[in-house]
């Protein structure tokens, strides 16, 4: 039932100014559950009225129509100004209002992203939404005079997303007071939770027994870190709602807010420590990962984990044989991305990397090195993967991520395609990097190499229906890394099918301008060990 009453910030004093922030750029690193989808559909709803176009990007088509079904359209039938305003138009993914619209878009919708002129965007769950399409945001702004960029999300890994965002902001956290001394300061500290200086319980820092949980979860109080006096829930409260916005560096331009369940009007401190408590106890690292995300709202990368480079390091090798039988994995995007190896003794040996300019260059790649096994993701340019498959029967296979899947790969041989279970093969890939089952032949790309693979990782996501899930997170330049996850299931193609030969329509081939003459005049590009211009800025 949705109650009419007037919009107050009772229970959400830290909202009002961010409401009135009107930067250029506003990041938010934030918690759960505090309020912040109402600010960004205020702000949306605000920009709309004064005939600014506006936009809300989400991390999936899903996700955008869900929330212009149901939240969204409980905002307008909560006030008869917004749902007489958005009479024009009124469809899930654009609604409009005279002449100015309000789009909601996945960030996996590449086309709408790039082809909408606003004047707000909105980035909601920033951590989750595709990394390209989030920098490809601000070009729909470059129309305003005084755009207004927001990003919002709870936050994954250190040093990635919203959090290598919020780090290179003004950093504003809300500054509460103690009611029995002169202690101001932000009810949030660096490292661990049980060492945190403003919270505590019986025996703490211990943390209970399994069996003792719920008894010393409900002695945990909010602690004074200046004179040391447990405040009580309503002086938590009380503290909370006349605190202030206060930016450790002023001078910075973008402006970057951070706030955890500490401040939340209707998440007690108990029930806070509680689900500590449990998390601490819980052999699934996930937990753990839930709790600091979701509740303390700061990253988290579990003991063992990350992963560095100096992992990716002692993958890499000195010997450069040349094998017969090598396996292609490409990657799709403004360049092909290409990784060639094969899989030896249980390892996934990687021998060269490409960046080529287009299918030609693949086709021609796939010739020199008689390339026995190809995925490539079929994706943005589906009929163009599609042609090329059709040019490589028996060796070339297009990859897709369906939901659900049970097993690693599917393969259907007929139509030439392979679904891949998403969250699965990056697993396996991260896997092979800790446990040193794969192998880099060296050279000077493999910085970049290394930048690629530690730029995915899995995490524990709550969807919009409240459940948790796993999900692949993407914190920068990928492209190699899911080359990486192609070249891996072309070469267990290779295994489980006992070697696919080399095997070209030649016919296709030629249509496609990739005739015997044409071929000679072109050479293998630059890979591992080899020097290139075109590398240069990749």
């Amino acid at each position: 039932m949705i109650h009419r009453q007037p919009w107050s910030f009772v229970g959400r004093e830290y909202l009002k100014a961010i409401h009135d922030d009107f930067s250029r750029r506003i990041v938010v690193k934030k918690a759960a559950q505090m309020g912040f989808t109402e600010l960004a559909q205020n702000r949306l709803a605000h920009s709309v009225d004064f005939g600014v176009a506006a936009m809300m990007v989400l991390p999936t088509d899903d996700d955008a129509k869900r929330h212009s079904k149901a939240r969204f359209s409980e905002l307008l039938d909560s006030s008869p100004y917004l749902k007489e305003m958005f009479t024009d138009v009124n469809s899930v993914d654009v609604k409009r209002s005279m002449d100015t619209a309000l789009y909601f878009e996945g960030s996996n919708s590449r086309s709408a992203l790039y082809s909408v002129p606003v004047g707000l965007v909105v980035v909601d769950e920033r951590d989750r939404c595709v990394p390209a399409a989030v920098d490809a945001v601000d070009h729909r702004l470059d129309g305003h005079l005084n755009p207004c960029r927001m990003d919002i999300s709870t936050p994954t890994q250190p040093a990635n997303g919203v959090d290598a965002d919020y780090q290179e902001s003004d950093q504003k956290r809300w500054i509460v007071s103690c009611h029995h001394c002169e202690w101001t300061g932000p009810l949030a500290c660096e490292g661990p939770f049980e060492s945190w200086d403003c919270v505590t319980w019986k025996n703490h820092p211990a943390i209970p027994e399994p069996e003792n949980i719920e008894a010393v979860a409900k002695t945990a109080r909010v602690k004074c870190p200046g004179c040391g006096k447990k405040w009580t829930e309503a002086e938590r409260l009380s503290a909370v709602a006349a605190g202030k916005w206060v930016a450790q560096y002023p001078e910075r331009s973008v402006s970057g807010y951070a706030i955890n369940q500490l401040c939340s009007s209707t998440k007690p401190v108990v029930a806070l420590v509680q689900q500590f408590f449990k998390a601490h106890h819980d052999p699934n690292p996930d937990k753990m990962r839930e709790f600091v995300n979701q509740s303390l709202g700061e990253p988290f990368i579990g003991e063992g984990e990350e992963i560095t480079e100096e992992m990716v390091k002692a993958c890499v090798v000195h010997a450069r044989p040349r094998e017969a039988g090598l396996c292609l994995g490409v990657d799709q995007g403004k360049y092909m991305d290409c990784l060639t190896g094969y899989m030896l003794g249980g390892k996934l040996v990687v021998v060269g990397a490409y960046h080529l300019s287009g299918w030609h260059e693949i086709d021609n790649l796939m010739r020199a090195e008689r390339i026995v096994s190809a995925v490539c993701d079929q994706n943005p340019e589906r009929r163009a993967s599609e042609e090329w498959c059709a040019r490589w029967p028996g060796v070339a296979f297009r990859g897709y991520h369906p939901e659900g899947m049970a097993q690693t790969y599917a393969w259907d041989h007929k139509t030439q395609v392979v679904q891949i279970a998403h969250v699965a093969a990056v697993d396996l890939l991260l896997n092979r990097i800790r446990g040193g089952s794969v192998e880099v032949f060296d050279g000077p790309l493999v910085p970049k190499l290394s930048r690629h693979w530690r730029a995915v990782n899995v995490v524990l996501q709550r969807t919009r229906k409240g459940l948790h899930e796993r999900r692949v997170a993407k914190m920068g330049d990928d492209h190699l890394a899911f080359a990486a996850l192609y070249l891996e299931a072309a070469a267990s193609r290779v295994v489980e099918h006992g070697g696919p030969r080399f095997e070209a329509d030649p016919e296709l081939l030629a249509a496609f301008g990739g005739d015997e003459k044409r071929d000679e005049s072109w050479s293998l590009p630059a890979s591992f060990g080899d020097t290139a211009e075109d590398w240069k800025n990749f």
